[in-house]
């Protein structure tokens, strides 16, 4: 190839330069030219790579993540969290470019002083791990005992500044959530982004997630009435409407039917109810257009009842529900779970509907360790992921050197 100024360089040696840099450099050369795309497209191995399904379990003291190859049975990778705290436990906040970002919302024995949440991001593949500090948020003991009283947690990376980022979403009862705090990988500390004066952000929904989008971090109101939206590149705070014709808004004890989710890389809204589930994409038809919601897909089936009360063994393997967040596609299927957590399945989306009691598209279901006896009943909702294999090396973090995750980690592989 030759640029402006004449310059002269074979593909096959810019291809030898681009791969001696690391992943998230090559992913801002895609920006330079088409022709730069494409050579990091078409010939380094991360873009190459196929995105994998990620499943997340979390139990009281102990989480699971297991990766699956596309032709499903027992995961590729099972990789073990454990809590600082027996009574702790720990979640996945995102994944994305091979990193995997942490909380433990339990960090230190009692409520007693000491620091009730942590943050941490790793590459599983490497054994790296950087802890990031403490939120400076003031914690009132009355709020620990309630769901989601520690705020939300988004990851994600610009794709055009390169960086990544975290974001913590605040939540206290009664409360306006006047700030956000954002950490940037390679930092030293939070910083305050203020949401004052931005119409409906100032309240976070303590039942439905944050999700983080193609460099943008979005998160739901209290009211479920508008979409919050945290850009990671100039850290401005927006917000757009929900889909009026997802009206009427959940009561407060079904909110959690209202998630965020990503949606073949686009914002989507999964609006569950007993008998379907109906997801809303955010459309952006052009810079100078207001994205507008658009009604994807339709998941659709009957609510079933405890596989234990069934006779037959494929009727009990239409049990359970199906997996919205944080992310509902892999390639062209969505995933129902069985009532024991044991089996994911996988659906083929057909002209925008996916139905559970289809078998004619399922493919071999996706065999999940579970954690032990009666562990229905004290883990979290299995959360679905979109995983890429990289050793993509992790920023060093200014006054808080980088940690080998082996204490905490245990990996196997098939």
């Amino acid at each position: 190839m030759a640029d402006e100024e004449g310059l002269d360089l074979p593909d096959d040696a810019l291809v030898q330069v681009l791969l001696r840099l690391p992943t998230s450099s090559r992913r801002r050369f895609r920006l330079v030219c088409k022709h730069w795309r494409n050579l990091i497209n078409e010939r380094t191995p991360e873009w190459r790579a196929r995105a994998r399904i990620l499943t997340f379990l979390c139990h009281r003291g102990i989480s699971r993540a297991h990766v699956f190859d596309d032709g499903g049975g027992a995961p590729r990778h099972a990789w073990t969290y454990r809590s600082s705290n027996d009574r702790g436990f720990v979640h996945l906040v995102g994944s994305c470019n091979g990193l995997l970002c942490l909380h433990d919302n339990a960090a230190s024995p009692g409520f007693a002083g000491g620091t009730l949440s942590a943050v941490s991001v790793t590459n599983p593949l490497t054994g790296k791990t950087v802890a990031l500090p403490p939120v400076p948020a003031p914690w009132e003991l009355e709020h620990v005992h309630v769901r989601g009283a520690l705020g939300k947690y988004s990851f994600g990376y610009h794709p055009t500044t390169g960086e990544y980022k975290v974001v913590h979403i605040p939540w206290r009862r009664g409360q306006a959530v006047d700030v956000v705090w954002v950490f940037t990988l390679g930092g030293a500390s939070w910083r305050e982004v203020p949401v004052v004066g931005t119409p409906g952000a100032t309240s976070c929904h303590r039942s439905s997630e944050a999700a983080t989008v193609d460099g943008v971090a979005y998160w739901l109101n209290a009211p479920c009435d508008r979409v919050v939206a945290l850009d990671l590149g100039d850290e401005r705070v927006t917000w757009l409407d929900t889909p009026a014709a997802a009206a009427p808004r959940p009561a407060p004890e079904e909110a959690g039917r209202w998630q965020l989710t990503s949606v073949h890389a686009r914002l989507g809204l999964a609006v569950a109810s007993r008998t379907r589930v109906i997801v809303w994409v955010l459309e952006r038809r052009g810079e100078n257009e207001q994205p507008r919601w658009s009604l994807r897909y339709r998941l659709v089936g009957q609510p079933q009842p405890h596989p234990r009360l069934w006779n037959s063994a494929a009727a009990a393997e239409l049990a359970g529900w199906w997996v919205t967040a944080p992310h509902l596609t892999h390639g062209g299927y969505v995933v129902s779970e069985s009532w024991d957590r044991s089996r994911l399945y996988r659906h083929k989306i057909v002209a925008g509907v996916a139905d559970r009691h289809d078998r004619s598209e399922r493919r071999k279901p996706l065999e999940v360790p579970v954690l032990g006896a009666n562990h229905e009943f004290y883990c979290s909702p299995t959360k679905v992921f979109a995983y890429v294999e990289s050793h993509e090396p992790l920023p060093t973090m200014r006054g808080h050197g980088g940690r080998s995750a082996s204490s905490s980690t245990s990996r196997a592989a098939n």
